[in-house]
């Protein structure tokens, strides 16, 4: 059954595009995918000279004239969707083969299941040896109930507010959500375009308030870190400020369901495991990024973090943990 569309939204990076298009090729559940939606919005006509490699996808091709700036590109063509799903693949990303089947599955399993995401490899190229980081957090494991890492997780809607208030919990190019609910969220952030760098985060945490959300934390999709991702083009006071702001809007999102996202992360941070010193060092370090301290003696959650780790641990994480901090999903 065709259930679900791809939609790949790419800026005259063909040499990127092709990685991507065979990853959805190789895809074990590919009679699944209805459409794969291409859209260039950099005005290069190489890119439908890549899509013309594959003739086995049912691929549909937009070229944006005039263009559009990156996020109503990514709603122009996310809205271009009639399947009962879509699945978001950044140009510069690619797949495992069991990505859609496990996505699909999760959606099909459960009606009340808005969206699927997934662990992911940040890598520099296809032939990388071995991956810069896995985007995987220890906070998202604490908030499920400290599962196995070798299961699918649950996540109901509080745990995920809280979640998107402090983190973004999974990358954009894992994404597969039911479409009725994207198009929804996205005719309500019509007007919070200003967020441009943590949109993503504001469609998990507004995708959540519509069901659970299913996680694997397996890794099955490939990021790639170059020269070009978003972030790294970025004012780095700038890109603070609108976390801070989304830190904000998530908060009140939350609160306006009843839910205090500080209680929610009180009850869990007591439950931390005291010898998992890895899981004790992300959340204090990503707290610490987010919150002063005054701020987290106002939410009650400063005896939580009045511990610093071991100066030998955080050393040999402070090389990863300042490159990947403020990465965003919708590179």
């Amino acid at each position: 059954m065709s259930d679900v569309s791809v939609v790949i939204t790419t800026t005259g990076r063909p040499h990127f595009l092709r990685t991507a298009l065979q990853s959805v090729q190789n895809q074990i559940g590919r009679s699944s995918i209805g459409e794969v939606i291409v859209s260039e919005n950099n005005g290069d006509p190489r890119t439908e000279l890549v899509v013309a490699e594959f003739p086995q996808l049912p691929i549909r091709y937009l070229f944006r004239q005039p263009t559009l700036t990156m996020v109503p590109h990514l709603f122009a063509t996310w809205r271009e969707v009639k399947t009962r799903y879509v699945a978001i693949l950044n140009d510069d990303d690619w797949w495992i083969g069991n990505h859609l089947v496990d996505g699909v599955s999760a959606l099909d399993g459960d009606a009340h299941v808005s969206a699927y995401g997934a662990a992911s490899l940040f890598a520099v190229n296809e032939r990388h040896k071995n991956p810069r980081w896995i985007d995987r957090s220890a906070a998202m494991w604490l908030l499920a109930g400290q599962p196995s890492w070798l299961t699918m997780w649950t996540l109901d809607s509080a745990r995920m507010l809280a979640l998107c208030w402090v983190y973004t919990p999974f990358h954009c190019s894992s994404m597969i959500a039911r479409t009725d609910h994207v198009l929804a969220v996205l005719d309500e952030l019509e007007h919070e375009r200003d967020n441009t760098y943590t949109i993503d985060r504001l469609i998990f945490a507004r995708l959540a308030l519509r069901g659970t959300v299913r996680y694997n934390p397996v890794p099955d999709t490939f990021v790639r870190w170059h020269s070009g991702n978003l972030v790294k083009s970025q004012d780095t006071g700038k890109i603070q400020a609108l976390v801070r702001s989304t830190r904000e809007a998530v908060q009140h999102m939350a609160s306006s369901h009843g839910w205090n996202v500080a209680d929610i992360w009180s009850s869990f941070l007591r439950s931390m495991p005291a010898g998992d010193g890895e899981a004790q060092l992300e959340i204090l370090e990503r707290f610490h990024e987010v919150f002063t301290d005054d701020e987290l003696e106002h939410l009650g959650l400063s005896a939580f973090f009045r511990r610093r780790p071991h100066h030998g641990l955080a050393a040999m994480r402070h090389i990863a943990a300042n490159a990947k901090k403020l990465m965003l999903g919708c590179s």
